[in-house]
C-alpha cells in the first residue's frame, strides 16, 4: 500500500525568499542605524573661524559677494551664530554651527530699509530656514528684543547698526521685535516677517 502524504519538498518558494531577504535587509539597516555615529565628522573639535571661514565659501547668495566683514558673534552653549555684511553689493551672510563645525548658512541681498521702523533681512526665509531675526537697528536704538509667541523674551546683539535675534532652540516665528532706547523708551516694534 502507498503512503497518501505527498513527499516533502525542502525548497523554498519565491515569496518565501522575498521575505527571507527583506528580513535579512531589515536587520542589517538596524544594525547601522544603531552603530551610525551622530556626528558626521571624526569627533574632533572644530574651530570656529574654521567652521565660520568655510560657511562663507559655500555661501549662496548674489554674485560677486564683495568682501563680507564679521559684524556679530553670538553662542550659546556650544552653538553659534556670525553674521557677515558685505557693502558692495549689500548683502548679509549668516552662519551657525557648533563644536564640530558649521552647520547652517544663509544668504539674503540687504534691501532698501522703510522710511521708518524696523529693518529686517531675508524676511520668511531668515525666519523659517534659520531661525533667525536680522536686520538694522533703527536710529537711536540701543537694545534690541523679540518676545516669543511663547511668550520667552530673547535679548539680541547688535553693534550699532545690524541686530541679530537667535537661540538654538527657540523657534522666532509669530515673534514681536521692540528696539528701545537708552531711557528704555520703545523706538519701533513690529512683527517677524511672515511668509
Amino acid at each position: 500500500m502507498t503512503d497518501p502524504r505527498p513527499a516533502s519538498d525542502t525548497r523554498m518558494s519565491g515569496p518565501a525568499w522575498f521575505v527571507l531577504a527583506l528580513c535579512v535587509l531589515m536587520l542589517a539597516g538596524a544594525v547601522w542605524l544603531i552603530t551610525m555615529p551622530e556626528e558626521d565628522t571624526d569627533g574632533k573639535p572644530v574651530p570656529q573661524d574654521q567652521a565660520a571661514a568655510e560657511c562663507l565659501a559655500l555661501g549662496d547668495g548674489p554674485e560677486p559677494r564683495g568682501t563680507p566683514v564679521q559684524r556679530l558673534a553670538m553662542q550659546v552653549g556650544d552653538d553659534w551664530l556670525r553674521m557677515y555684511v558685505a557693502d558692495d553689493p549689500h548683502w548679509v551672510r549668516v552662519c551657525e554651527g557648533n563644536q564640530y563645525g558649521h552647520y547652517q548658512g544663509f544668504g539674503s541681498i540687504i534691501e532698501e530699509p522703510p522710511a521708518q521702523g524696523l529693518h529686517f533681512f531675508g524676511g520668511w526665509d531668515a525666519v523659517a530656514k534659520a531661525k533667525v531675526l536680522m536686520g538694522a537697528l533703527p536710529a537711536g536704538a540701543t537694545a534690541i528684543e523679540a518676545r516669543l509667541v511663547s511668550g520667552e523674551v530673547l535679548r539680541g546683539t547688535h553693534d550699532g547698526v545690524y541686530f541679530a535675534i537667535w537661540s538654538p532652540d527657540a523657534t522666532v516665528e509669530g515673534a514681536t521685535v521692540t528696539a528701545t532706547g537708552t531711557d528704555g523708551k520703545v523706538i519701533a516694534s513690529a512683527p517677524a516677517p511672515v511668509g
